[in-house]
């Protein structure tokens, strides 16, 4: 979510939900789109998730972290080059490579 959001507009008690505000240009990298029972879905690819999993590694369960990398390191439809290219961008660059050197 931008950061530059109104925090109040999201405040729900149910379910139990931690909302994590994000810098606005990172919101706009690796969006694709989907259909899903005729309607067109905005989501973010691989590459993309692969980059906030690595920059938010602290805030998750170690057991999750290491599974998503452990399913992208082994995906079939993997593209290493729009990883690293994403992770410039996110300033995430030095650390996915460390943590993708150990699955490559």
């Amino acid at each position: 979510m931008n950061k530059n959001s109104s925090k109040s507009r999201f405040k729900i008690d149910y379910p139990k939900l931690k909302i994590y505000y994000i810098v606005e240009k990172y919101l706009k990298i690796g969006i694709s789109e989907t259909e899903f029972e005729g309607q067109v879905l905005r989501i973010y690819n691989r590459e993309k998730t692969i980059c906030d999993i690595i920059r938010y590694e602290k805030k998750m369960d170690k057991e999750v972290f290491n599974k998503a990398i452990r399913s992208y390191a082994t995906d079939s439809n993997k593209n290493v080059g729009r990883l690293i290219e994403y992770a410039k961008l996110m300033n995430v660059e030095k650390k996915t490579k460390m943590v993708m050197g150990m699955w490559m």
